[in-house]
């Protein structure tokens, strides 16, 4: 009788255990579900923000586009003599293309809320994530060349014709030949990244699609 009280015992002790076992997978796996629906969320937030990101961008590369092909322009039909550059009546020659200058801006906010967050890791498809991190990365290396000819280049000119209200064509050829290779490679690089910009839209999108 004490060997079956025993054995009976010892399978109640079984069962408890395999239910307490039951139990706590039950708990991971809902656990592991709220877990995913948390993660898909915040997934969805970063793909909206990041399209919403990608169309500002998009916006000032398309003015900076227009902005240095007229810049281009106006280089190509300058002709001596030439006017007091800081005339108002300048204007149709397009003059003020030449001083002011019309930089990038990186709507990066959302990045870097996802690279600081190990955010990167929620998205399946790796391709996603590697565009995302080359589309930045190539935004930073333009805006790098940018600042680099608006700190060391662009003063010097203005500085010039501060010094030399009225110059001629030669006395500027310099400045204008340095100045109009800048824009020329500008408008390259704002073309490549307007088709990446368009490019990663439609990644987001087909990925929010799935």
């Amino acid at each position: 009788m004490e060997k079956n009280k025993t054995g009976k015992y010892f399978k109640y002790a079984i069962g408890e255990i395999i239910l307490v076992v039951i139990g706590i997978l039950i708990a991971l796996q809902i656990n592991n579900w709220n877990q995913s629906q948390a993660d898909n969320k915040r997934l969805n937030i970063y793909k909206s923000n990041l399209l919403e990101d990608l169309e500002l961008d998009k916006s000032r590369l398309e003015q900076c586009l227009e902005f240095d092909l007229k810049k281009i322009d106006a280089i190509d039909r300058l002709i001596d003599p030439l006017p007091n550059f800081y005339s108002d009546e300048n204007e149709p020659y397009k003059l003020n293309e030449l001083l002011y200058i019309y930089s990038l801006i990186i709507h990066e906010g959302t990045f870097i809320s996802i690279t600081s967050g190990n955010g990167m890791e929620l998205f399946k498809n790796i391709g996603v994530s590697n565009a995302i991190s080359t589309y930045y990365s190539k935004m930073k290396y333009v805006k790098r060349f940018e600042d680099s000819y608006i700190s060391d280049h662009h003063p010097l000119f203005l500085d010039f014709l501060n010094k030399n209200k009225n110059p001629k064509l030669d006395d500027i050829r310099g400045y204008l030949t340095i100045m109009r290779a800048v824009s020329g490679n500008e408008v390259s690089r704002y073309k490549d990244l307007i088709q990446q910009n368009n490019e990663l839209g439609e990644l987001l999108i087909s990925e929010s699609n799935e």
